[in-house]
Parts: C-alpha cells; sequence; structure tokens
C-alpha cells in the first residue's frame, strides 16, 4: 500500500503488515481497541517464527503514528 499524507507532503509505501494494519484501522473509523485490531490482523497475515503479533502491530503502529498517518486516543 501507498499513501500520501498531505499534511507532510510525505508518501509512505507500507509493509505488508502496514498495510492489513491500516486496511483495519480503515474499516473501523470510530476507533478499534488494540485486542480486537490484533485479532482482525490475525486472521489475515502468517509470521515469520518467533515473531510475536501483538508487538509486531505494536511497532508498525508507532511507525504509522511517528509519520502522523494514524493517532492514538486513550479509552
Amino acid at each position: 500500500m501507498v499513501l500520501y499524507n498531505e499534511a507532510t507532503g510525505s508518501t509512505h509505501h507500507l509493509t505488508s503488515l502496514g498495510t492489513y494494519v491500516m486496511l483495519a484501522l480503515l474499516q473501523h473509523p470510530a476507533g478499534i481497541d488494540f485486542a480486537a485490531l490484533v485479532r482482525t490482523i490475525d486472521a489475515c497475515v502468517e509470521l515469520a517464527e518467533g515473531l510475536v503479533l501483538q508487538d509486531e502491530v505494536e511497532r508498525v503502529l508507532a511507525g504509522l503514528a511517528e509519520l502522523r498517518l494514524v493517532a492514538r486516543v486513550a479509552a
């Protein structure tokens, strides 16, 4: 997935996991809690051995937030 951020003028090429995270977020414009997000993505991806999905989703979310593509809010 390729995303353009109008606020920064930057274009970003997402990894496959980043794409699944972003698509899941877009399907829930009012927000989704972390556990539900992980469950949604778990149905779509297969990680390399030794990787923990929750940790990888957390890493992707942090990266997307740093790029100002998503915003985290407290529940």
